[in-house]
């Protein structure tokens, strides 16, 4: 067991494995099992026994990084999970839920947004609406409960407004209207 002094750091040995080196980059622990701790000019990263499964702090976030990838990074940005596959994203812009780049559920300042299959499938918020937009679908607001066709152009078939009035049919067919 001994300190080895140079001119560029300590080095610290026990039964001749080096245990620390304090210098430019610091490590504490054996470097040899990856069971180290390791400081230099990009933060610290916390080794637990594979050199690709390690905890990283520096200047911008917190990361758990398993086999190589990104498994959390907690920061201006954080993300709970691999990015490449499902996972949870958190930013100024609100969270998400990723199943893939086209499945998902983002929750905003304003609303609560359900996507499938790259599109915009039900959107919670001042006015809901179950189904895509500009097909058939139903949305209710506070002044109205309206239920569209699934035509080109989708038009209200239904529509219960805030004062009771039950309307079934477009204007300028047979339609009835309860009150």
């Amino acid at each position: 067991d001994y300190v080895n002094v140079k001119s560029d750091g300590v080095d610290v040995y026990a039964a001749n494995v080096k245990q620390a080196a304090f210098g430019a980059t610091t490590t504490i622990g054996n470097t040899s099992n990856n069971e180290y701790v390791n400081i230099d000019g990009d933060g610290v990263k916390v080794y637990g026994g594979s050199a690709t499964t390690f905890a990283q702090v520096d200047a911008n976030s917190f990361n758990i990084i398993s086999g190589g990838h990104t498994s959390a990074s907690f920061g201006a940005t954080t993300t709970i999970g691999p990015t490449s596959g499902s996972h949870v994203l958190i930013d100024s812009s609100g969270v998400t839920t990723k199943f893939d780049s086209n499945n998902y559920s983002k929750i905003d300042s304003d609303s609560l947004d359900i996507y499938a299959g790259g599109a915009l499938k039900s959107t919670f918020g001042s006015t809901v609406i179950l189904g895509t937009a500009g097909q058939a679908r139903t949305e209710i607001s506070d002044t109205a409960l309206n239920m569209y066709d699934g035509a080109a152009s989708p038009v209200a078939r239904v529509n219960l407004d805030n004062s009771g009035n039950l309307t079934l049919g477009q204007s300028g067919e047979a339609r009835t209207v309860i009150t």
